[in-house]
């Protein structure tokens, strides 16, 4: 499908096609940084673990889950992670393949143009307000992006883009989950938003829908760790990954997370998850889980 200029862009290095997919608008969080939700202070997301003494009114526990692979279910040939999939997981697009927000309940405008490279292949888009012109540059110059495999690796074009587009730069990593993961326990699906105001601010009633499954330790009647969706498709979803600061250091992160991305392959969804490359709490927990890493998302964001 033909996308007009600063439409998603699909290439591994050569000319190559471009896509749009119209979407209603949503916009720039981060995940644990995973993701969390401004414009309240942002949550603290890092790393913790424990066991839960008291799961609280309306929480469900999670069942203990067998070992579930990648190709359960009715996730078909739904199976790969990759940088198209990151992009369209990620942002809303008008009807010209342009960023019109993030694929969030509480949209934001995204950022100004950002690239997602792979080993084999690369997307990219830009956002709606450019001028055509820039665009118009932004997108031939991420077309002679080169797939690559180190995925800290900065762009051929990062000093170009940056003289086109005046903002903040951010990189982050992608990560596909392994196909195994082991049974969790001690977590429960948050159904009370309540549960989350001792220890969280930012959240909520009227986001939750969007945000499920929402998993969680919690202790003392009140969650303590949780993972939930930061974005959301019919084909994937993005961890966001919060743990309160008293509750760090226990292993609660992973033990959310991999609970969490079971419930995204049982819904037939692909869990995936990604992080700031200066964010190592939530780089320990991608190590932790065996994440592995397929692309780089480098994006530029407009100066505050």
């Amino acid at each position: 499908m033909w996308a007009p200029v600063g439409g998603v862009g699909r290439g591994t290095g050569a000319a190559t096609d471009t896509l749009a997919i119209p979407h209603p608008p949503t916009a720039v969080p981060d995940s644990y940084e995973t993701f969390a939700k401004p414009p309240l202070p942002r949550r603290e997301r890092v790393e913790v673990s424990s066991h839960v003494t008291d799961s609280g009114p309306l929480t469900r526990m999670l069942p203990r889950c067998p070992v579930v692979t990648m190709g359960c279910g009715n996730l078909g040939n739904r199976t790969m992670s990759t940088p198209d999939l990151h992009l369209k997981t990620m942002y809303s697009l008008d009807v010209d393949g342009r960023i019109v927000g993030t694929r969030e309940p509480e949209p934001r405008p995204g950022p100004l143009f950002t690239l997602v490279r792979g080993n084999a292949s690369s997307a990219w888009a830009v956002r709606a307000d450019l001028p055509p012109e820039t665009a118009r540059v932004l997108e031939s110059l991420a077309r002679e992006e080169p797939p690559i495999s180190d995925f800290q690796q900065p762009p051929a074009h990062a000093e170009r883009y940056a003289s086109l587009v005046n903002g903040t730069v951010e990189s982050r990593q992608a990560f596909t989950f392994p196909e195994d993961l082991p049974q969790t326990g001690g977590t429960v699906f948050i159904e009370d938003i309540s549960l989350l105001h001792e220890h969280f601010l930012g959240w909520n009633e009227a986001e939750i829908t969007g945000l499920t499954p929402i998993v969680a330790v919690v202790e003392e009647g009140s969650a303590v760790s949780v993972c939930f969706c930061a974005r959301r498709t019919g084909e994937a979803a993005e961890a966001g990954l919060e743990t309160a600061s008293a509750f760090r250091g226990r292993g609660l992160a992973q033990k959310v997370t991999a609970a969490w991305a079971l419930a995204i392959r049982a819904s037939g969804r692909l869990p995936l998850y990604s992080t700031s490359l200066s964010n190592h709490a939530s780089l320990a927990v991608a190590r932790k889980l065996r994440l592995t890493p397929y692309a780089n998302k480098w994006s530029i964001f407009a100066a505050q």
